[in-house]
């Protein structure tokens, strides 16, 4: 089995509008030494369907469900099950450039770091709202 460097939560409730460019930005990661963790709260907007279907097609795709509607309880269930040297988190609403977490990854190993932390950017609808 592969090391993983790398374990990437992403805490989900209802985030059918995101949830595939969040996971595809993920998904496409140069650093391929990673799981992707989703951790569900009971989506009810078939959420959870696009979850199961990317985790047929992606191994490292691990569904566990939370019992609680907390996303500090969800990220704390995704690091108490992590395997990575390392832990990040992606929101639902969030897309990641493709070279994040190697950038991250190498940056926290060649300087001994216990975490590193990426910029953002700031999103535009197609009507003009702006989001950080």
């Amino acid at each position: 089995m592969q090391k993983v460097k790398v374990s990437v939560i992403v805490p989900s409730l209802n985030a059918m509008p995101y949830i595939k460019q969040c996971l595809d930005s993920i998904r496409i990661q140069t650093l391929t030494e990673l799981e992707i963790l989703c951790v569900d709260a009971g989506s009810e907007d078939g959420t959870l369907a696009v979850i199961n279907e990317y985790a047929v097609m992606d191994n490292r795709i691990r569904l566990i469900k939370s019992d609680q509607k907390s996303y500090g309880y969800q990220v704390n269930h995704g690091i108490e099950a992590a395997r990575g040297e390392y832990v990040g988190i992606v929101e639902t609403d969030d897309s990641i450039e493709p070279d994040m977490y190697e950038a991250l990854y190498h940056a926290a190993t060649e300087h001994d770091l216990d975490y590193a932390k990426a910029g953002f950017y700031t999103m535009v609808t197609p009507g003009g709202e702006r989001y950080l």
